[in-house]
């Protein structure tokens, strides 16, 4: 179906002329899209005129601005330098590269590009009984697939009316057909130039456009208006020649505006909307407004496309108008962020956001991208689109619901052309939550420190060892993040060089030291406080949570000067400091019962296994010591090593660390 504009302008010519209109004065500065391709026989350049025509060439050049052109009618090599110095770098200065030029048998083709913008690949020349048709093979800056790349051939057909002109259009065509279907599959590629064509009814119109066996080379008019375009109003709108209707010396075409001998044509790849494209809406013959049928250009009244003052310097230039349309580049992809979702308590919603981005330049494809993930990662959204320039975020998420180190990747699919398939890495470690205790293997949340009975003086620091107990594979650490001090003689206990904690699973412990100050106490007194100890999962977990909170009951006596110690106050039950600790080869171990009660005293292994058993029976109340010589069950001396001493005696249990050292 032929595009929107040429239907418009089929039905409705006024409606047409008006688009046409608007769309010439778009063309004055940088294009909308992301290339502009220009066409213009610059009319047996340089000539005798160059001096008079070269500013007129200028001003045209910057109001059209394009990135890559090609002209014909350029004399010699001299001309084509003469071309890119005193027109285009004089226009454009530092911006224009001249392509490989060859000299052949006629007026010359050169092209000229913006190295900003492309750069030259290969060229080539076709021979045939007239002129030599050229071709370039050009690549967009910023791309390496060759699905970027745009050939662009170049013709000069034979002039004039007639079936033998025809004859001899026809016979370069075919030459120019069967070269463009040995191209590689999938090429891009323009055919642009003078064609000297007078109606689509023309044996090489229809060697260009027509379908045979191999379609691969076949061309496409952009606008679709097909017809008798030789002095026929109803094309007044398309004409490209010629600009003026009297002789200015420079050899050029009289006619006034009857005629379309410019053309882009391009392959159905380019016309896609996908990828590398030409985009229909923009073919234009720069400088026609549909007003000047039969006339000169700069002709009453004024142009309506460009103005009075482009519109003079596009007649005094050349006798043909240039053709003009805007190329849409490739869509291009890249990724961002960081995947890495470190750990997470198990049930917590974990997320990272991947950002993909189209860097291609403004006006190019947009991105059509697809994401796939593996389990337990899941994207969001799943199909997009992204914007030439623009970005667009997309949200990771990962199935807390089972603990486990998981890894994989985020696979992008898309149709850039360059790393159209691009990954990045994605991790989570989902952890349960961590379990304070006073205990390496159970779940212990109070206990107590006894500072002992000791004359003003001879009071020792003590240590609460403190464990994350919990037995999962894969626990949060444990944070001890606060200890404060309560009770009636807080002010004689300190919590020494405290500072915020982690603790690993067990083995691993954390201790917490504390002080008695016995400045000025009163003998025969016992001092009491209670340690509360705050805990959490790590804070860099997320879904990190408080945990319970640790209580040690802590006590100190002090002895009478010159009296028997006192007997400790048998108003609580407890274990006491083994003593000595460390020890070797034995150590005593020390416990109070304030009522008659079942008693079991263990030793384990810091893995939670029973080394010796004690004290397995009911007792009176009253002070209690026990002497364990470092031997297990069976009696075979256990190694140095921390074990851990446990006691429950009237639905309390107690522990306590012991070291013994051989």
């Amino acid at each position: 179906m032929p595009p929107l504009r040429s239907r418009i302008c089929g039905a409705q010519r006024s409606s047409c002329l008006l688009i046409v209109a608007l769309a010439g004065v778009s063309l004055l500065g940088s294009p909308a899209s992301a290339a502009r391709f220009m066409s213009w026989n610059t009319l047996n350049f340089p000539g005798s005129t160059s001096a008079i025509r070269e500013p007129e060439f200028r001003a045209v050049i910057t109001a059209v601005n394009p990135d890559l052109l090609v002209t014909e009618e350029i004399r010699d090599t001299v001309g084509a330098l003469q071309f890119r110095d005193n027109v285009l770098e004089v226009a454009q200065p530092g911006e224009w590269t001249m392509a490989q030029f060859t000299l052949s048998n006629d007026s010359e083709r050169a092209l000229y590009y913006k190295s900003s913008a492309f750069s030259e690949l290969a060229h080539g020349q076709i021979t045939t009984a007239l002129r030599t048709i050229e071709w370039w093979r050009m690549s967009p800056v910023g791309y390496s697939s060759s699905a970027a790349d745009l050939y662009v051939f170049v013709v000069h057909l034979k002039a004039s009316t007639g079936s033998t002109n025809e004859a001899k259009r026809f016979a370069e065509v075919q030459i120019l057909r069967n070269y463009l279907e040995t191209l590689p599959p999938n090429s891009n590629f323009v055919v642009a130039g003078d064609f000297n064509l007078y109606d689509s009814g023309e044996p090489a119109w229809a060697e260009l456009t027509g379908s045979q066996a191999n379609n691969s080379g076949q061309l496409f008019d952009p606008i679709n208006r097909v017809g008798s375009w030789h002095d026929n109003p109803a094309f007044a709108d398309i004409h490209t020649q010629s600009t003026r209707t009297v002789s200015l010396g420079d050899g050029g075409a009289t006619g006034g505006m009857d005629d379309r001998f410019d053309f882009v044509l391009a392959n159905d790849d380019l016309l896609d909307n996908e990828g590398l494209d030409l985009l229909e809406s923009t073919y234009k013959a720069f400088g026609q407004d549909g007003l000047h049928f039969n006339s000169d250009l700069n002709a009453a009244p004024t142009n309506a496309a460009v103005g009075q003052a482009l519109a003079n310097s596009l007649r005094r230039a050349s006798d043909h108008l240039p053709v003009v349309v805007d190329l849409q580049l490739p869509a291009q992809l890249a990724l961002s962020g960081s995947l890495a979702m470190g750990q997470v308590l198990v049930g917590t919603p974990a997320q990272a956001t991947m950002t993909v981005s189209n860097p291609a330049p403004g006006g190019s494809d947009e991105l059509d991208a697809t994401v796939a993930t593996s389990a337990p990662f899941a994207a969001f959204p799943l199909t997009f689109q992204v914007n030439a320039g623009g970005s667009s975020s997309v949200s990771i998420v990962a199935d807390s619901s089972v603990e486990g180190n998981y890894a994989g990747s985020v696979q992008v699919n898309s149709d850039a052309v360059d790393l159209s398939d691009q990954a990045l890495p994605v991790s989570v470690t989902v952890v349960s939550p961590s379990l304070p205790s006073f205990d390496a293997a159970l779940e212990v949340t109070a206990s107590n420190a006894d500072f002992g009975q000791h004359p003003v003086g001879q009071f020792s620091n003590l240590g609460v060892q403190v464990f994350n107990a919990s037995s999962a594979a894969l626990p949060a650490k444990l944070e001890i993040y606060a200890a404060q001090l309560t009770g009636p003689d807080a002010s004689r206990f300190a919590v020494l060089g405290f500072a915020p904690t982690l603790v690993g699973a067990a083995p691993e412990s954390a201790t917490v030291n504390l002080g008695f100050d016995d400045s000025g106490a009163t003998g025969g007194t016992t001092y009491t406080a209670t340690l509360s100890l705050s805990t959490r999962d790590d804070p860099s977990v997320s879904g990190s949570q408080n945990r319970t909170t640790l209580t040690v009951e802590l006590t100190a006596t002090v002895e009478a000067v010159g009296t028997p110690a006192p007997s400790a106050p048998l108003g609580i039950t407890r274990l006491l400091p083994n003593v000595p600790n460390p020890f070797n080869p034995r150590t005593t171990l020390r416990f109070e019962l304030s009522d008659p009660s079942s008693v079991r005293l263990e030793v384990f292994d810091l893995r939670g296994r029973v080394v010796r058993t004690l004290v397995d029976r009911s007792m009176r109340a009253g002070t209690h010591s026990v002497v364990w010589e470092g031997r297990d069950d069976r009696g075979s001396r256990v190694a140095s090593a921390t074990y851990v001493v446990r006691m429950s005696a009237g639905g309390q249990l107690f522990t306590q660390r012991i070291s013994l050292v051989r």
